[in-house]
């Protein structure tokens, strides 16, 4: 299941029981930051991922990955990321922290529907902006494996994940 977290915690808990692989996002570590982005606050969002990270601790599954989407500008700066990886370091046990390379391979998607694309000229995340955000997840939340693109995702037995130069989301 890949999903945004947002919604009531009994109907995502029933989804999670019938997965074996679960996506979330984490946009932003600032509820304020996160309503003016997209429109909602992620206190439930953030509640429902702490929820997630119990029953997969306590059941020993499904898989959990937790993504952070790194774009330039809008929420790539360190303090935000020292709160999101502060948040994960308190979540129980230890899964996957998945840093996504902001790309603009989504704006054809807006014109075809007739709608306004918000992130015109913001840039591709950078390979230094990727593994200074990687390294600060890795300093604060050590016990959970933080890697950069999502091809790795197949295959999860190294740590390092994908060269950013290699990855088709860049």
């Amino acid at each position: 299941m890949e999903t945004s977290g947002y919604g009531p915690w009994p109907a995502l808990r029933s989804l999670v029981e019938r997965c074996d692989l679960i996506f979330i996002d984490i946009k932003h570590s600032s509820a304020e930051v996160h309503r003016r982005l997209t429109g909602v606050s992620n206190q439930a969002i953030l509640e429902n991922i702490r929820r997630t990270a119990e029953h997969v601790f306590a059941a020993g599954s499904p898989r959990l990955v937790l993504r952070v989407p790194v774009i330039p500008g809008i929420n790539s700066d360190q303090d935000n990321m020292a709160g999101i990886a502060r948040f994960i370091a308190g979540l129980p046990g230890a899964a996957e922290v998945n840093l996504l390379p902001y790309h603009q391979l989504g704006t054809s998607k807006y014109e075809m529907a007739g709608l306004k694309y918000g992130l015109d000229g913001v840039q591709g995340a950078s390979v230094a902006l990727l593994d200074e955000s990687r390294e600060i997840l890795r300093n604060l939340a050590p016990e959970w494996r933080c890697t950069i693109g999502g091809g790795e995702i197949e295959h999860a037995d190294g740590d390092e994940g994908l060269p950013v130069s290699g990855c088709s989301a860049c």
